[in-house]
């Protein structure tokens, strides 16, 4: 029991394990405008980049499986494959680096609100943009390549529009899968921990 006046106050950080400073509330991942800006950011990362290089990715493989086919001999049909691979990594890499503005972006601006409405440290929303940005490159990594397998897949039955709505949406299916592997490994903490750790002794 309190006596009148007398309050409870948690200053252990649910998520680092870290104490709060500077009067700022404890984060709290239940809390519903940080769960929805993370949402967000993932699949506004991996539909940007599925929408800007999902077709790319498809043609990538297209031209990899025909010259494939075209080309004679075990060995040779494992030098085929190179040029494709190679514009397909690349294609996931600049993929990477919209996914990385795009989440970044956004994250800056929900993890400011928190800091003006007392949610969170400056040590603590830095913490979190780094490891939502980084959340977000792999993210739009794994949707454009979810968009672009789905493109490649139904380009026979879908054409213009239809087939990159299917692409966009495929891909931001594929960034919310890769967030909950992500988040679910420990690495997202991890990251956000570290760089929280690093802000703080600042």
């Amino acid at each position: 029991m309190f006596e009148v006046g007398q309050s409870q106050v948690n200053n252990t950080n649910p998520i680092a394990g870290t104490q709060s400073t500077n009067g700022a509330q404890p984060v709290n991942r239940s809390d519903t405008f940080t769960q929805v800006g993370s949402t967000v950011s993932t699949l506004a990362a991996g539909g940007a980049a599925s929408f800007k290089y999902s077709s790319t990715f498809s043609n990538s493989l297209k031209t990899t499986i025909t010259d494939v086919k075209a080309t004679e001999g075990g060995f040779n049909k494992i030098k085929a494959t190179l040029p494709g691979v190679k514009s397909m990594g690349m294609t996931t890499l600049k993929a990477g680096g919209v996914g990385a503005i795009v989440s970044g972006a956004i994250s800056a601006i929900s993890n400011g609100i928190d800091v003006l409405r007392g949610k969170k440290t400056g040590a603590e929303a830095v913490g979190t943009f780094a490891a939502d940005t980084a959340n977000g490159t792999i993210g739009a990594m794994a949707g454009v390549a979810t968009g672009g397998l789905a493109t490649f897949a139904l380009g026979s039955m879908l054409t213009g529009t239809p087939l990159l709505v299917v692409g966009v949406g495929l891909g931001a299916l594929g960034a919310i899968i890769s967030d909950r592997l992500f988040k679910g490994s420990g690495a997202y903490d991890g990251i956000r921990s570290s760089i929280m750790g690093r802000t703080s002794q600042k």
